[in-house]
């Protein structure tokens, strides 16, 4: 059984934006979170970004994260894993933060957020995202089947992550080392790619149907360490299990701050051109619009947008 962690830390979290206070933040799916740009009221990013650098600034007391590059590099979210150069687009000075509030109100949500963790007896160990720009997505996808499969890839190397941590260590009697992944494109099975990535555990299939599909993985190393882990892929994990809702947060704010870039980017060669939340949709008007603006060719748009 799970802890309800937004029942333990009631006093700084809540689930709904709507029940957010000044040291309160609401901590769900980012869908529900993220505002529309339209907003003139309060910034679009306002309840995600509270969210994401609170439980930043509780996990690390100094981290300093004054702007974006110091957020990825604190989130450990290199692009490509850390290989190569950014593209043209998303380089440039780094976008000071926070971009809805004052640093000083950052500190006291951080504050907020530690104590009450402290008294709860939660520990934030890890608050991590990885980043994947189109160029290497469509790298990875040259190698792939699907979207899908470029997506359990990372997800994958996250698991062995864990896998290889001392959380998957068995030091006790009360051991229950738990991942838990948001479902993945309607999959059901996932064995397989667990063999892939964590080919030296033992994996059992305790349960896979409409709802959750649970394993649980265990192995014994040559120096009698035993690692024992369970991990569930849950259909709208977010609704369910805290960590996962905080991570849909730090993927969706590290997605926004990346379009805050390429937007500053491209409407300041191009002051005609209206900035793009890069959705299907809007980013079929912006590339029409661009094109028209730049003449730039198809090659060129091509390679700004991924391929699946």
């Amino acid at each position: 059984e799970m802890p309800d962690l937004w029942g333990a830390l009631s006093e700084g979290v809540c689930r709904e934006a709507r029940e957010a206070g000044s040291t309160r933040v609401a901590v769900n799916d980012s869908k529900r979170l993220k505002g529309s740009n339209a907003l003139k009221t309060r910034h679009p990013l306002m309840h995600l970004e509270r969210g994401v650098l609170g439980f930043v600034q509780a996990l690390h007391r100094d981290a300093g994260v004054t702007d974006d590059a110091a957020l990825l590099r604190a989130l450990g979210a290199a692009n490509k894993d850390g290989e190569g150069e950014a593209l043209e687009w998303y380089r440039g000075d780094p976008v000071a933060l926070p971009v809805s509030t004052t640093p000083d109100h950052l500190q006291l949500i951080g504050g907020r957020l530690r104590a009450v963790c402290e008294r709860a007896g939660v520990s934030v160990l890890d608050v991590s995202a990885r980043m994947l720009d189109e160029r290497a997505f469509n790298d990875c996808l040259r190698d792939a089947t699907s979207k899908a499969e470029v997506t359990l890839g990372l997800v994958g190397r996250l698991i062995r992550r864990v896998w290889r941590s001392e959380r998957a260590v068995v030091t006790g009697p009360d051991h229950s080392a738990c991942v838990v992944v948001d479902r993945q494109s309607g999959r059901m099975r996932y064995a397989p790619m667990l063999r892939q990535f964590v080919p030296e555990a033992t994996i059992r299939v305790v349960r896979e149907s409409d709802e959750e599909s649970v394993y649980a993985l265990s192995a014994r190393e040559d120096d009698g360490t035993r690692r024992v882990i369970s991990i569930s892929f849950r259909v709208e994990a977010e609704r369910w299990h805290f960590p996962v809702a905080l991570a849909s947060m730090t993927a969706k704010y590290v997605r926004e701050l990346s379009m805050l870039r390429f937007n500053r980017f491209w409407c300041g060669r191009y002051s005609e051109l209206k900035p793009t939340a890069g959705y299907v949709a809007d980013a079929r008007r912006w590339l029409a619009d661009l094109q028209m603006l730049s003449g730039v060719s198809e090659a060129s748009l091509r390679e700004m947008c991924r391929r699946a």
